[in-house]
């Protein structure tokens, strides 16, 4: 799993090693594991930008991820017709795998497997983690985690199936978890979203404001058809 398999490298650490001596401690951190990917998450973006053409040289992907607060009113409320409920685990579960499905990686069932066991061990260490979803024929087509710890809430995994999507669903669990993080006292929500992809204008127009940026270099698998 890409985002736990990688190596931080946090502000004020590291601003002395270039990209080539990152990517020899990565290697020396994850090869052990025996891991078919590479993976180096940058928090401060300025050195991340730094360190961009390096790793580009190398032939690492690069990413730019936005934290993005609830800071305003939605641009547009949520419809009305769209009911949000709390999931039990087994509906979330065949929904993320249904969605996971739909990815590129998403034909190899045990890499599903995986990644759904994966969601389910972080989810049982956070604190007040929850479900949300939409349902349609007792099976959820939209579904998002919210969990919080009474000061700060995150909105993780927000996801449609394809044959949902363009109906408002992402936008109603969206502020439906917003709402519910603010009823357990959360006073910062935050969500994170890939800055170069579409999800991020959605969160905008539901009133999320960016907060900072952080940024990921990965060594692809061979054969990956990337991101």
């Amino acid at each position: 799993m890409w985002d736990l398999n990688c190596v931080h490298v946090h502000r004020g650490a590291g601003e002395r090693l270039g990209a080539t001596a990152l990517a020899r401690e990565v290697e020396r951190a994850l090869a052990p594991a025996g891991v078919d990917h590479l993976q180096v998450t940058i928090e401060d973006d300025a050195h991340g930008e730094r360190l961009a053409p390096g790793f580009a040289a190398l032939g690492w992907r690069a990413q730019q991820f936005v934290l993005m607060a609830a800071r305003r009113p939605p641009g547009r409320a949520p419809r009305a017709d769209v009911e949000v409920v709390e999931l039990d685990h087994d509906v979330h579960a065949r929904a993320w795998a249904a969605y996971l499905r739909t990815e590129p990686f998403g034909a190899d069932e045990a890499t599903v497997a995986e990644l759904v066991m994966a969601q389910d061990r972080w989810r049982a260490a956070a604190p007040g983690a929850r479900a949300l979803g939409v349902l349609a024929d007792d099976e959820a087509v939209a579904v998002c985690i919210v969990l919080g710890d009474g000061a700060t809430g995150q909105i993780e995994d927000v996801a449609t199936l394809p044959a949902h999507r363009g109906r408002g669903l992402a936008r109603a669990v969206v502020l439906h978890a917003l709402a519910a993080s603010r009823a357990a006292g959360d006073e910062l929500t935050f969500i994170v979203a890939d800055a170069a992809d579409w999800p991020r204008r959605l969160y905008a127009r539901l009133g999320f404001e960016p907060l900072g940026h952080y940024r990921g270099f990965t060594r692809l698998p061979p054969g990956h058809p990337g991101f």
